[in-house]
């Protein structure tokens, strides 16, 4: 990249959701700790190093698993985020704070990482499910190469 380059990627929002309270961004996270060099390059998503002592005491507790697992490492990003949104700033607000601490956004210049959108984006299935108290069971939707069997 030229020294006065100035690269804006925006990155896909419709996977995002929110997990046990906490509002996570997989695209904007994978894109943000690949830029930042803390990406696991064998998984290609997360956190380097992770581990997973929180996900294992959630399904101690019973708490029903998600195909989608949040690393210990992982989860300080969620909770950062989703007290910013909480607060009142918009996604991207969130998102330019989160990328300081990676540096994968440079004021003056360089890489700068925007959401697609500020709005709540998800898409979701809703399938038949007799066992499940509503009768229905929502399924997170990752797209059509990702996505989990109906």
């Amino acid at each position: 990249m030229a020294p006065d380059a100035e690269i804006t990627v925006i990155a896909n929002t419709a996977d995002d959701l929110w997990i046990h309270g906490l509002k996570v961004c997989p695209d904007l996270d994978t894109v943000m700790y690949t830029l930042g060099q803390g990406i696991d390059l064998e998984r290609g998503w997360g956190r380097s190093d992770e581990t997973w002592s929180a996900k294992a005491d959630l399904e101690a507790y019973g708490v029903e698993s998600t195909w989608f697992g949040l690393g210990d490492r992982d989860i300080a990003t969620h909770l950062v985020r989703s007290q910013m949104l909480e607060a009142g700033y918009s996604l991207s607000r969130v998102t330019e704070a989160l990328c300081k601490r990676w540096s994968a956004a440079d004021s003056r210049g360089g890489i700068r990482l925007l959401p697609m959108s500020d709005d709540r984006v998800e898409t979701h299935v809703a399938i038949a499910d007799p066992e499940a108290p509503s009768g229905k069971r929502v399924i997170h939707f990752r797209g059509v190469l990702g996505a989990p069997p109906c």
